[in-house]
């Protein structure tokens, strides 16, 4: 890069100079981080985002809208009473005698009920009802006073299915597929969770090399300054020649244009932090600054033994293959209920009553406790659908959705396996990085020094002193880069073992509570 920024600014310069114009020295730019800003750990931006990440925010609500519908599909299992109050009036022709081929006259009526009860479904199908039937019947013949009877009934009724509609499994099916959609969505909150985490410590460090970059970038611009005012000084005394100045103005220039664009870079990755642990900074025009500084190599791992244990980690804690899980037991549930609506309706119905009859409410009490008068029944109700075109779609259906699912469980563990050798590969590598990165800056530094003392023997040119005083400032940033994917490395095999979350000592099921002051908006 600064070859080519040395070819297309020599022949400026070098027309510039013979115009007899003077090159204004130009300051070094000032570092935005080296404004006033407030530190912060990873620790405390991993807390903020948990507080203030508005994709954890959104995910936190799932499980809830999943918990309550849980509450819907157990609605068949509670108790419901009710009642009913009727009156009717009206007037009759009826013969006089019992054998009705006598005279008829006109009988008033006047008639009130009242039914209170209760119904109950049980898990394994059946159905209860209890009711209660108070009625009162007055009549009024001409020329005869008014008859009033009283009748009380107390009957239960009870529906038993036998074949289609049996069984408990068949019946909480429905409450068992809405658990199971509940406990997957809190995985999927988990796995939600792990990312957005994941993704806070990626910009934190994004940020830290961005810093770093730019403050060796600005290192670099001092040393290209001050070799350029020497050069200048020299060719006043006639020490140099012009290129030599040409050259370390181009320099200069080059470093400058490195300068602005890694400014830039700090500024993105300070804005992208913000936004994942507090949108709400965005809004302001504080600066943060990271306190954290990637560590070296912690403990070198045996790459096949690492691989092996990781996969059976993942197998066992990764939110999504959990989930899976959850979802194929979801449809082996609604495979057995598809199964069972394709046997016929058989339904046993018993019914038992006890009545009392009375010309008052007393009467009818007592003799409706007396049992004299109770009734008993038993009906069997038999149906078959011809054809069953909507069961046996209904469960062709859930087979394959099964069956569905059961390759997407072995997909899943293939790409798991995939996820975890690319992330133990990557810590691997990133460890002998370390090793390479820093011999190279080591050399880097004892070449550059080299180099000067050679320019001052006037045996090296400013060309050459530049251009591995450039190396040098790589060497830096590649050694920086290095360890901190290093640090990325191992979160990222944390991630898609799914222990991340554990191992950062996150409790899901205190996350999950929407935070009150978004609710407040």
């Amino acid at each position: 890069m600064f070859k080519m920024a040395l070819f297309l600014l020599f022949p400026a310069l070098l027309l510039g100079n013979q115009k007899g114009q003077k090159q204004e020295p130009v300051a070094p730019q000032k570092d935005p981080v080296e404004e006033k800003g407030s530190p912060i750990g990873l620790k405390q931006a991993i807390l903020m985002a948990m507080e203030n990440n508005l994709d954890i925010e959104v995910a936190r609500f799932q499980p809830l809208i999943d918990s309550a519908n849980i509450k819907i599909q157990d609605a068949p299992f509670d108790y419901s009473f009710y009642g009913q109050a009727a009156t009717q009036r009206g007037t009759a022709l009826q013969f006089t005698d019992f054998l009705g081929v006598g005279p008829t006259v006109n009988v008033d009526s006047d008639s009130n009920t009242l039914t209170l009860g209760a119904r109950k479904m049980i898990p394994f199908g059946a159905h209860f009802d209890l009711s209660y039937q108070l009625s009162d019947s007055m009549s009024k013949y001409p020329g005869i006073s008014e008859i009033d009877r009283w009748n009380q009934t107390l009957g239960l009724s009870v529906v038993v299915p036998v074949l289609k509609g049996a069984g408990t499994e068949y019946n909480y099916s429905s409450l068992l597929i809405a658990r199971n959609t509940r406990d997957t969505s809190i995985f999927t909150f988990e796995k939600s969770l792990t990312e957005s985490l994941y993704l806070v410590q990626k910009v934190y460090w994004d940020l830290v090399y961005a810093i770093e970059n730019r403050r060796v970038l600005q290192q670099s611009l001092e040393v290209a300054i001050k070799l350029r005012d020497e050069t200048a000084r020299k060719l006043e005394h006639g020490v140099v020649i012009k290129l030599d100045l040409t050259q370390a103005e181009a320099g200069v220039a080059t470093r400058q244009e490195d300068i602005l664009t890694a400014q830039a870079n700090v500024l993105n990755a300070m804005d992208q932090l913000k936004r994942k642990i507090d949108p709400s900074l965005l809004r302001r025009d504080g600066r943060i600054l990271p306190s954290d500084t990637p560590k070296g190599v912690e403990i070198a791992i045996d790459g096949k033994k690492a691989v092996q244990q990781a996969f059976e980690t993942a197998l066992k804690h990764r939110p999504d293959y959990i989930q899976i899980n959850f979802q194929v037991d979801s449809q082996q549930v609604a495979m057995n209920k598809a199964d069972r609506d394709l046997l016929p309706t058989l339904n046993i119905t018993g019914t038992a009553a006890l009545q009392g009859f009375g010309n008052d409410f007393s009467n009818s009490r007592e003799d409706l406790f007396d049992t004299d008068t109770r009734n008993f029944g038993v009906t069997l109700d038999f149906e078959y659908i011809l054809g069953q075109s909507s069961a046996r779609g209904t469960y062709h259906a859930a087979e394959l959705g099964k069956r569905q699912l059961q390759l997407r469980k072995r997909n899943l563990e293939d790409q798991i396996l995939v996820e975890v050798r690319e992330a133990v590969r990557a810590i691997l590598t990133n460890e002998k990085r370390i090793e390479a990165t820093k011999k190279a800056r080591v050399l880097a530094e004892e070449q550059f020094q080299a180099e000067l003392n050679r320019k001052k023997r006037q045996v090296s040119t400013t060309f050459r002193v530049l251009d591995v005083q450039e190396d040098l400032a790589q060497a830096q940033a590649n050694e920086m880069k290095a360890r901190i994917d290093y640090q990325l490395s191992l979160v990222n095999l944390k991630r898609v073992t799914g222990t991340l979350l554990s191992d950062m000592g996150v409790r899901l099921r205190e996350t999950l509570t929407p935070r009150k002051k978004w609710s407040d908006r």
